[in-house]
């Protein structure tokens, strides 16, 4: 059985990249330009309310769609 080398001692490691790589267009590493954005929250009544309500539909469709699964489950 032959023993691996311990590289955990290993120096600094060269980087494997091309010496000519271009700085920029096509073959140039990928840079990350975005930024994240901060979440907006609703600035009045009428935002909160409309809010409010489209979750309240979501949430009514998902129950009446589980069941319906359900339903269909016990029917089979």
């Amino acid at each position: 059985m032959s023993k691996k080398p311990n590289l955990s001692n290993a120096g600094p490691v060269e980087a494997a990249d091309e010496p000519n790589i271009m700085s920029s267009g096509l073959g140039a590493p990928p840079v990350s330009h975005g930024k994240k954005n901060e979440p907006v929250l609703p600035d009045d009544d009428l935002d909160t309310q409309r809010l409010t309500e489209q979750r309240l539909d979501d949430a009514d469709d998902d129950l009446r769609t589980q069941a319906r699964r359900v339903q269909r489950r016990n029917e089979r």
